[in-house]
């Protein structure tokens, strides 16, 4: 059986893939980004539209594009969740905007033999007039980046040009639509 998948992509094929075969104990796997063919398990050989209905209730979670969508008109930003900034320092007009990236090493837990991991420690920084700077720390998403940026009085045109930019530099890991 082939399993098409409305909007290729190959995260969620591969994610397709796996449920099924914890499920089920059958054999699917990914062809490529939007095409998914499983094996009838032999529990299901004379019962292919129950096994059809079982395979509707898996739950599968699709792989998402990270977004940031601003309106410029309402001054209105929409991202999702942690939309990550990688480390860049931007100076727009009279605002001073650094972020800093440290990667510090995670060791597995006493249950785990798997290898350990790294986690991005990243601190931001903006600057203005004297009176108005900012520092982000624990991490920066563009959440955090955006209201730390109203918090010093940026217009919604200072947003839009430095996701702007942040964008084209390739330090915005998320697609930008300004509406």
């Amino acid at each position: 059986m082939k399993l098409q998948l409305k909007e290729a992509d190959f995260t969620t094929s591969a994610r397709i893939s796996e449920a099924v075969n914890k499920r089920f104990a059958s054999s699917a796997h990914a062809d490529n980004s939007s095409l998914v063919t499983v094996t009838l398990p032999p529990a299901f050989t004379n019962r292919q539209i129950e096994f059809i209905a079982e395979l509707e209730r898996l739950a599968v979670e699709p792989d998402r594009v990270a977004r940031v969508v601003v309106n410029e008109r309402t001054g209105t930003v929409i991202l999702g969740n942690e939309v990550r900034i990688a480390p860049v320092a931007i100076m727009h007009g009279n605002l001073t905007v650094e972020i800093q990236t440290r990667l510090i090493p995670v060791p597995t837990g006493p249950f785990n033999s798997g290898p350990g991991s790294v986690v991005p420690d990243v601190a931001v920084a903006a600057q203005a007039d004297k009176s108005k700077n900012v520092l982000l720390k624990d991490g920066a998403t563009v959440e955090e980046l955006v209201k730390s940026l109203a918090a010093i009085g940026s217009t919604t045109r200072d947003v839009i040009a430095i996701l702007e930019s942040l964008r084209a530099a390739g330090a915005l890991d998320a697609e930008l639509d300004v509406i």
